[in-house]
């Protein structure tokens, strides 16, 4: 394996990451099991370079009634659009969702956005920030956030759901995982067993993070389980405030995934609708708004009315006219 693969392959399996077990394991499995062999290095390069896109291409909404804008995060959820989304083969960047934030903040006919989601996490990296960064944005331009649920909201994926005004989730869908996971490979037993002894000359105790005979030091697994559970404090402030719960009850469901009944329970969701019960739920929400804004624009028109009459008057009366 290629010096730069084996970069890429840390980079991914050695930071925290907000993702369920299995997403990971599949990531996970795919880069320790690969072939070696030159053409299976380029073609996972092949790969990232024809599904990698721009932020700004990833993940565009689109209106689903007259004042309604749905946004999908379907897929790992990454902080830029990277080569993890192109092993998971669709995904959604934090910095496209900011991108998405601005433009509602900014388009007067929008009143709601959904955020239909169906993910199991993905990176740590940016994830709360750009969270509270979109619902500062939209909700300082008096938008409502809704949430549905339609598959899965997971680690990453719920971080997402939570700051959300409203989370509907739909009955067969599952949510939850509300935890942090790295993973480390000790290849050591498998290079002694194969006879290849790794020699590094650094400068600086800490350069590389294996003893002598190949295991990981002990400091360096200590500083991974310190940088592990910081993000996991990260996380449960996150959603405690998004929810207003309890740090405990978030601490409590151990990271467990939930199902729809449960997640209602422990406050998690709000209401459960299936597909079809959420797409009438949300365009009664629309119909309702466009007729409270044009009974306001009617009261205001006749106050505007009067107040002119008003003045007509009162200028008459003072002979002006």
């Amino acid at each position: 394996m290629s010096h730069s693969a084996f970069l890429f392959t840390n980079s991914i399996l050695e930071k925290p990451q907000l993702i369920t077990e299995s997403d990971f394991n599949d990531v996970c499995n795919y880069l320790n099991n690969r072939n070696y062999s030159q053409q299976q290095q380029q073609s996972l390069e092949d790969i990232a370079a024809s599904k990698t896109r721009k932020a700004s291409d990833v993940g565009h909404g689109q209106m689903i009634n007259a004042n309604t804008y749905q946004i999908k995060i379907d897929g790992v959820t990454t902080y830029k659009t990277s080569q993890m989304q192109a092993l998971c083969g669709s995904g959604m960047s934090y910095q496209a969702l900011k991108q998405q934030a601005d433009f509602v903040a900014k388009t007067p006919e929008i009143k709601n956005v959904v955020l239909s989601i169906s993910s199991g996490g993905g990176e740590a990296m940016g994830c709360f920030v750009a969270a509270q960064y979109f619902k500062d944005t939209v909700k300082s331009a008096n938008k409502n956030i809704i949430t549905y649920i339609d598959e899965m909201a997971c680690s990453a994926a719920y971080a997402w759901a939570c700051i959300s005004d409203e989370i509907i989730m739909n009955p067969e869908a599952d949510c939850g995982s509300i935890g942090v996971v790295c993973r480390l490979i000790d290849q050591s037993k498998a290079l002694d067993k194969a006879g290849i002894k790794p020699i590094y000359i650094t400068s600086g105790a800490d350069k590389v993070p294996f003893a002598e005979d190949g295991s990981f030091k002990q400091d360096f697994l200590d500083k991974r389980q310190e940088s592990v559970d910081k993000t996991y404090a990260k996380f449960v402030e996150h959603v405690a405030t998004m929810r207003g719960l309890d740090a405990k009850i978030i601490k409590d469901t151990q990271a467990n995934v939930y199902d729809a009944d449960e997640a209602l329970k422990l406050g998690l969701v709000d209401k459960i609708m299936d597909v079809e019960q959420f797409n009438l739920y949300i365009n009664d929400e629309s119909e309702q708004q466009q007729v409270q804004h044009t009974t306001q624009q009617a009261a205001l028109n006749v106050h505007t009315t009067n107040m002119k009459q008003n003045m007509l008057n009162a200028l008459k009366n003072n002979r002006l006219l």
